[in-house]
């Protein structure tokens, strides 16, 4: 829902073609990575008396932030790891892709990494109807009205594995 209500946005759209923005950032456009992925953290309070933030520390929070970077390199808006596609259901497991397989820095066991390929909007040459309001959608409806912007067949294709 972020991510297509971002690419959907008339103000974030002005905000980066502004002439100033441009003139420091030629070519920029805003865009969203997220990293998915399911375990344990511990939560703490980190700061002064002036200001405390929450912060939480875990391995599985550290490997979510590594999947929010690694979509750059990979070229998606989503990774989410296996441990996290476990828990989703059979429907929306079967409109994911794998994008490769990874050794996880620090880890011996090969884990994959998968990807919801979110549709375009009809105005950026995709398949999204601009009338869809995702963000009154109801859940259990967003993956029938939702669909991913690549087919089965290219969703079922396996890939290499490397070090992240």
């Amino acid at each position: 829902r972020i991510v297509i209500e971002v690419a959907r946005s008339k103000e974030l759209s002005r905000i980066a073609r502004r002439t100033d923005v441009q003139a420091r950032l030629p070519g920029h456009q805003i865009r969203m990575g997220f990293g998915m992925h399911h375990g344990w953290s511990v939560e703490g309070a980190i700061g002064s008396s002036i200001k405390i933030d929450a912060s939480y520390l875990s391995p599985h929070v550290n490997l979510a932030a590594r999947l929010e970077s690694a979509t750059k390199l990979y070229g998606v808006t989503i990774l989410i790891s296996e441990d996290m596609l476990a828990l989703m259901s059979h429907k929306v497991k079967q409109l994911v892709r794998i994008v490769d397989r990874v050794t996880v820095k620090g880890s011996i066991k090969p884990m994959k990494l998968f990807t919801f390929d979110v549709p375009l909007c009809e105005t950026e040459g995709g398949t999204l109807r601009k009338e869809i309001d995702v963000t009154t959608l109801p859940s259990a409806q967003f993956f029938d009205t939702i669909l991913p912007a690549t087919n089965k067949e290219y969703r079922e294709q396996d890939s290499t594995a490397k070090e992240i």
